[in-house]
């Protein structure tokens, strides 16, 4: 077993990887339990133990005020099941905010999704304020989960899934209408923002004003 321990600056996530095999994996999963400080991710070959920094928690919460915000003023029914680990074929994953359209019409048991059986998430975010971490991609790639909003130390980006990869998107596929630039210019502010409600409310009156957006495309 090999270890790497990615060393980071004030700020940045704290990420261990481990190259190990599928039978030391589920003892150590097991061992962890469901420990909430940390998320975990195995592509079959490598252990990522990633424990969230301030900032990254900052800016997660960040993204759920976006999209509480579009839930409420689009009429959306987006469901957030938060950090929810995920098992896949080959191990398991867990992101920042995972997100499912109509739910409880799709899935079996909203609080236990089986992805042998029920569909992937609509939507994933995944932020990423470290130099170097397992690339997930793949992984989501793997199970068919349609877009992906990812923050990282060069910003924000949007990725759909076309033809099995992942291509830069401007316009969101899974809500229909939203150009992506709006949640790339306040993402930053709504983490940092001091004065959250005046963002909140100023997120929501963009939302008001521009429903035809949605509601035409």
């Amino acid at each position: 077993m090999s270890t790497t321990v990615h060393q980071t600056g004030p700020g940045m996530d704290n990420v261990v990887q481990l190259r190990i095999s599928k039978a030391v994996y589920d003892a150590l999963v097991a061992d962890l339990g469901d420990d909430s400080h940390v998320r975990i991710t195995y592509d079959g070959e490598t252990l990522e133990i990633m424990s969230p920094s301030q900032d990254h928690e900052s800016i997660t919460r960040a993204f759920v005020v976006l999209i509480n915000g579009l839930n409420h003023e689009w009429d959306l029914n987006l469901r957030d099941l938060g950090t929810t680990r995920f098992t896949t074929e080959v191990g398991q994953f867990e992101a920042d905010n995972t997100y499912y359209r109509n739910i409880t019409a799709r899935v079996r048991n909203p609080k236990r999704v089986d992805l042998s059986i029920d569909p992937p998430p609509d939507l994933i975010v995944e932020v990423d304020i470290t130099n170097s971490s397992l690339n997930k991609f793949p992984i989501f790639a793997g199970i068919g989960i349609p877009e992906i909003w990812h923050y990282d130390l060069n910003g924000f980006s949007a990725f759909a899934l076309i033809e099995a990869k992942y291509v830069p998107i401007t316009v969101s596929r899974t809500i229909a209408g939203l150009p992506l630039h709006e949640i790339a210019s306040r993402i930053s502010d709504a983490a940092y923002s001091s004065d959250t409600s005046t963002f909140s409310r100023d997120w929501h009156k963009w939302l008001q004003n521009n429903k035809h957006l949605h509601k035409f495309s």
